[in-house]
């Protein structure tokens, strides 16, 4: 009676298809394979192939350590022997703030790299953020690099290069879509201008700027810092009397991740200062008296492959780690 009533089912459905009702029920109701909601399923790709089901979906990859860190700031954590995935983005620029259509901020870079650790790792990182705004008028802070270090000896896996800041006068530069695998001795900070600081580079501080015409009117920006909390250059300021209103005009403050700081200017363009400050990376980027500030560098160690292409990043910085596979 039962099979009867399974023939009948198969014919109106269509599925008996030169299969008879004892051969569907041996292939496809067998009790191993019904799960308590009554749904028959297969354990592999190979029972699947031989009960006529569709094939399972892949399985999402596990690693041991999956790290996604967004927040710009510093961290550490052990790593053990392994292969890894890692990700590092610099942080953008900041724009300048003026009415001589100031600049934009330059982007920085994202890399994808995969790195075999041949023991348990001690890892430093550092995800840059973004550059910030000036008060008022002025030149943009520099965007601050994103590190993944050996804690023990300070040796660079990855660095994402982050982009300069913003002037009154022009746009920062964006970091290059390309990267260094030099000597760690050539990892120095960028240097400052007559008024905005120079970002941060592995080994090196940013330069500080200068004072308007070595009078003090305009306290130079500090650049950004390296080691340590890799902290982000302080914007300079000015106090100028304009239409007998007396403001405060002070530029961005770099980035975290040693981005440098930011020139304050004159609004109404007058003497158009407003530089931005460069960049940290690798090797930091260059302040600017009124240009936009420099980009850093990006570096990758040589026992390390590219995934894919680089690519430029907007906003803060990013890390990311993952592996090994389990």
């Amino acid at each position: 009676m039962k099979l009867a009533i399974l023939s009948l089912v198969l014919a109106l459905t269509g599925l008996n298809g030169g299969v008879d009702a004892k051969s569907f029920g041996r292939r496809y109701l067998q009790p191993a394979h019904r799960t308590s909601d009554n749904i028959v399923r297969c354990d592999s790709n190979a029972e699947c192939l031989r009960l006529g089901l569709p094939p399972l979906a892949p399985k999402k990859r596990a690693y041991a350590t999956e790290i996604n860190q967004p927040n710009p700031g510093t961290y550490t954590t052990t790593l053990a022997a392994g292969t890894y995935n890692m990700v590092a983005a610099g942080a953008q620029g900041a724009a300048a703030i003026g009415v001589n259509l100031p600049g934009i901020g330059g982007l920085g870079v994202q890399i994808n790299i995969t790195v075999v650790l041949e023991v348990q790792t001690d890892i430093t990182f550092v995800v840059g953020a973004a550059g910030s705004l000036a008060t008022l008028a002025g030149g943009g802070g520099g965007g601050g690099a994103s590190y993944i270090l050996n804690s023990a000896t300070g040796d660079a896996y990855v660095i994402g290069a982050a982009g300069g800041g913003g002037a009154i006068a022009g746009a920062g530069a964006s970091a290059s879509l390309t990267y260094d695998v030099t000597l760690l001795g050539d990892s120095k900070g960028g240097a400052g201008s007559v008024y905005a600081g120079g970002g941060a580079g592995l080994t090196g501080s940013g330069g500080g700027g200068g004072s308007l015409l070595g009078l003090g009117l305009l306290s130079g920006a500090t650049g950004g810092q390296s080691g340590g909390d890799w902290n982000g250059g302080v914007g300079s300021s000015i106090s100028a009397v304009l239409n007998l209103v007396t403001s405060t005009l002070i530029g961005g403050n770099g980035g975290n991740g040693g981005g440098g700081g930011g020139c304050g200017g004159l609004i109404n363009g007058l003497l158009n200062l407003g530089g931005g400050g460069g960049g940290g990376g690798y090797t930091g980027g260059a302040g600017s008296r009124q240009n936009g500030g420099g980009a850093g560098t990006s570096y990758v160690t040589a026992s390390a492959s590219i995934l894919g292409n680089l690519v430029a990043n907007s906003g803060n910085g990013l890390v990311v780690i993952q592996g090994p596979i389990v």
